[in-house]
């Protein structure tokens, strides 16, 4: 058994190189070294003053010394998700006391959260919660907001890192969704994760979605969508990311999407297409806030079957977007620009190019990607349905290219950066659609000896073809 300084000496050297704020863990190793614990013979004693002192600098209290002996508990004790109840008046009720790892336990919070789906209003009770895995809190928010959102970041001192948590694109189950009331009930004992829950719901913004109906006047395939939204961003420190910038914004915003579908499946379609125009204004002439700017984006899908069955299909895709400050001294948040590589799950604003990394292709800088205001891409598939039941199975060969430009008179529509591969998909419910992609990045974007980006694994999930 390890003696008292043998202990303190660990705790210290574990501040001193892992601790997020330097000058603070000097402080706390300080305290550490000045005092003496060697008259302190009852174990818990030792471990409540060493805890007493390793939170006297700043009152973090992810700073503990426990002394605990590990008692066995089941498995289904251990999930966290402690109560899930639908109450009088369909009002949901969902009590959590820890947000473990959904890793392991996201089935649990993927039923938990599907049950609550369809109630009015929604009663999250973190009153008992000590905190978890940030994962976890990104998972549970996905079920609360309609698109995928930054709701975290982690610095990483060893590293010297910022490792982003967004909500994921995809969630097994069902939402809840964006727009209905959802109470969160906190105390005292509230700590860690269960404070993050509460802080990224409680974050000040709205949007509210009208107009959703189809243009039955033009035909039964089209429909128009409006989107109002007020986002205000206060950013202290960004960590060195230089896609959240230092400072306050306000941002008011329109977003109107005219969409016709003319697909025959919504899993594997063989005919139709996929057409739509989405046009966002944010501030400018029309609305407030010290965000200015119009961003357009046009995306047309085409399916067309080989053979009578249905089975073969050839998939063509042309995707162009635009975005540009209504004056030079508008200001446009760089997580509004486009971005393009990789898969692009996880990841806000950017285009999947299969046979590159994430957010690999376009304009960057000496730190990484700084996006940029033109998009252009190009999509050909072979898709051929190899079985349709019990479990769907899909192969598919592609070829594609795309870039994104720095802005309109640094653009040059011909200069696609080209990609080819094949993948495979299978259909599980309640899942949805799983699969991967092997992609070979046929230019140059991050090879470090000018060549080819070569051959690239995708793994897809929950996204359909």
């Amino acid at each position: 058994m390890a003696t008292r300084r043998e202990l303190i000496d660990a705790a210290i050297a574990l501040i001193t190189d892992r601790y997020v704020f330097p000058d603070v863990a000097e402080k706390v190793v300080d305290v550490l070294r000045r005092n003496d614990y060697e008259h302190l013979t009852d174990i818990d004693e030792f471990a409540a003053a060493v805890t007493a002192d390793l939170q006297a600098v700043n009152g973090d209290k992810h700073l503990r010394l426990l002394h605990e002996i590990p008692q066995p508990r089941a498995v289904s004790d251990q999930h966290g998700f402690d109560k899930v109840e639908i109450l009088a008046g369909n009002i949901g009720y969902l009590e959590n006391t820890r947000l473990r790892d959904p890793r392991v336990y996201g089935d649990i919070a993927a039923a938990s959260m599907t049950l609550v789906a369809d109630t009015d209003a929604l009663i999250i009770d973190l009153r008992r919660c000590r905190g978890g895995h940030p994962a976890m809190v990104s998972l549970v928010c996905a079920y609360l907001f309609d698109e995928s959102k930054h709701v975290n970041d982690i610095y990483s001192r060893p590293d010297d890192m910022v490792v982003q948590f967004w909500t994921p694109h995809y969630v097994p189950g069902r939402r809840f969704g964006g727009t209905k009331p959802i109470w969160v009930l906190t105390s005292s004992t509230t700590f860690s994760g269960g404070e993050e829950l509460a802080y990224d719901l409680q974050q000040t913004g709205v949007s509210m979605r009208i107009g959703r109906g189809r243009l039955s006047w033009l035909d039964v395939y089209s429909r128009l969508d409006y989107t109002f939204r007020f986002q205000r961003n206060d950013v202290h420190d960004n960590g060195g990311n230089p896609l959240y910038r230092v400072g306050k914004t306000n941002q008011f915003s329109i977003t109107q999407t005219l969409s016709r579908n003319s697909t025959d499946n919504p899993i594997f379609p063989a005919s139709g297409s996929i057409v739509s125009l989405t046009t966002e204004v944010s501030g400018g002439p029309l609305l407030p806030g010290n965000v200015g700017y119009h961003k357009w984006l046009f995306n047309a899908e085409w399916f067309t079957p080989l053979y009578s069955s249905g089975r073969l299909v050839l998939f063509s895709q042309t995707t162009l977007g635009y975005i540009d400050a209504f004056r030079d001294e508008s200001e446009i948040p760089p997580i509004e620009y486009f971005y393009m590589g990789g898969t692009g799950l996880g990841y806000i604003s950017t285009t999947a190019l299969r046979g590159y990394d994430d957010r690999s292709v376009g304009p960057r800088d000496g730190r990484g990607e700084i996006g940029g205001r033109v998009l252009e891409k190009q999509t050909l598939e072979l898709r051929l349905a190899v079985t349709l039941s019990p479990i769907p199975i899909y192969f598919l060969m592609f070829a594609e290219g795309g870039n994104v430009f720095t802005n309109f008179h640094h653009a040059d529509f011909s200069d696609l950066k080209r990609s080819y591969g094949f993948g495979a998909r299978l259909l599980i419910n309640p899942i949805g659609l799983i699969g991967f992609d092997y992609g070979y990045g046929a230019d140059h974007v991050l090879s470090t000896d000018g060549g080819p980006d070569g051959w690239r694994f995708h793994f897809q999930f929950g996204r359909g073809f």
